[in-house]
């Protein structure tokens, strides 16, 4: 499956979704993804950031927000960047 809209930045083509690979936990991975979805549903929440990473490193990164939300979200994935060192630190 291809998203015309994702690129893969090192090829310059649209990013091609695998999923099921070997090596990958896609059970946790989508009840995670549902939790997160009941829990937006139910506070109505109106911007979300999501960054993936595969076994190879390579990321993406998608956001949706409303209009003045920018600030908030930056703010938030500062945050999730702060505790994963602060996770990291301890490991």
């Amino acid at each position: 499956m291809t998203d015309e809209k994702i690129i893969d930045l090192g090829t310059k083509k649209p990013f091609e979704l695998t999923t099921g690979s070997e090596g990958t936990s896609s059970q946790q991975i989508t009840a995670l993804l549902e939790r997160f979805l009941r829990y937006a549903h139910e506070r109505k929440f109106q911007a979300i950031g999501i960054v993936m990473v595969d076994e190879k490193h390579s990321t993406i990164t998608a956001y949706h927000m409303d209009e003045g939300m920018g600030v908030t979200l930056a703010g938030g994935a500062a945050y999730l960047g702060l505790r994963i060192h602060n996770f990291m630190d301890k490991e």
